[in-house]
């Protein structure tokens, strides 16, 4: 019976800025101040960023039973899905009918020991699959066959680049190891981009976001930066000085006990587009939502974002395709799979 929840909502991603921890000058990019408390309105509607919505209805079969979707890709417009409470990879086509698995567990040849991120080769039409444990990127085909590895170092998220090249995330290690790599998977070498100071894990399981051409990242826990990769490095878009802020103090305590970061505020997730931000925290029990039309408004703190198009509201994934953010809809069945929901931007 299907039971479980399905969506992955990170519980400890207490995100708050400290000026502290980045190897780049934060006066190379724009600063702004995000208040929290301070709710300039109490919701957005749809109407002002969406233009349509379109539904997929993923099959719910004995074959494919979906527990918490952590990211989505798309393959040649087949939809790659990530259970992370399943650690399965599953393939369907554009209208949502289960097609087979890529991968599985185990510990052999062409298997994975655990299952932290997807990206997709859209050049060689490969789903690619970031074995956390094994420190590698196992490559299969649209019909389940296993390519190869690529070795990409200790990583908690990558994004493929093409050319042999990665972009990788590495928040869970050591403070000297902790960072942001670019991996050359045909040379071997692996430089460290971006570095951090203060050594604090994260149960993030995205930090990368590619749309249109655009990569783009939010820093890690306690430093909120938008970055972009401009083909050689990183770049500093907007620096967001996010109050209530934990103290020093505080983030050493945090690092010592990770129930504490409960205590302060958490961003769940981001979405970034050309010409549309949005990201959200969970603060004293209730959500705060950024949204920021980048055409010129100033980024905006409410409360909720409401559909006053046809209603049905659902649970971002930091995921933007074809100019569309992706939502997760529940339905009322607990044993139906989710519905993917498309908000096809102005």
């Amino acid at each position: 019976m299907k039971t479980t929840l399905k969506v992955a909502i990170p519980l400890f991603l207490s995100l708050a800025i400290v000026l502290v921890g980045c190897s780049e000058k934060r006066s190379d990019c724009t600063s702004i101040p995000l208040n929290l408390r301070k709710v300039a309105r109490d919701s957005i509607p749809y109407s002002e960023f969406v233009d349509s919505i379109t539904y997929v209805d993923l099959e719910t079969s004995d074959n494919c039973i979906i527990g918490t979707i952590s990211n989505i890709r798309i393959a040649d417009g087949q939809i790659v899905v990530l259970d992370d409470l399943s650690q399965r990879v599953m393939l369907f086509d554009s209208i949502g009918s289960y097609i087979h698995d890529i991968g599985s567990r185990g510990l052999g040849a062409g298997e994975y020991i655990r299952a932290a991120q997807i990206d997709v080769d859209k050049e060689a039409e490969n789903i690619l699959i970031l074995d956390h444990t094994g420190c590698a990127v196992l490559r299969y085909s649209y019909d389940n066959k296993f390519i190869g590895k690529d070795s990409v170092g200790y990583a908690d998220d990558i994004v493929y680049l093409g050319n042999n090249t990665y972009l990788t995330a590495n928040y869970n290690d050591a403070s000297d190891n902790a960072g942001i790599y670019l991996a050359s998977t045909s040379s071997g070498e692996i430089r460290k981009l971006e570095g951090c100071s203060n050594g604090l894990p994260t149960n993030k399981p995205w930090l990368f976001f590619y749309d249109d051409g655009i990569m783009s990242i939010m820093t890690r826990p306690y430093e909120n930066r938008l970055m972009e990769w401009n083909g050689n490095n990183l770049t500093s878009v907007v620096d967001f000085i996010v109050e209530p802020s934990p103290t020093s103090w505080q983030i050493q305590e945090i690092g010592k006990d990770r129930m504490k970061a409960t205590e302060y505020i958490d961003r769940v997730v981001f979405h970034n587009s050309r010409r549309w931000f949005f990201m959200y925290f969970w603060m004293d029990g209730e959500v705060r939502h950024i949204f920021w039309d980048k055409t010129g408004t100033n980024p905006e703190v409410v409360r909720y974002l409401k559909n006053d198009i046809d209603g049905v509201n659902g649970i971002g994934l930091p995921v933007c395709i074809d100019n569309s953010f992706v939502m997760v809809v529940s339905e009322e069945n607990p044993e139906a799979n989710p519905r993917l929901q498309f908000l096809h931007l102005k």
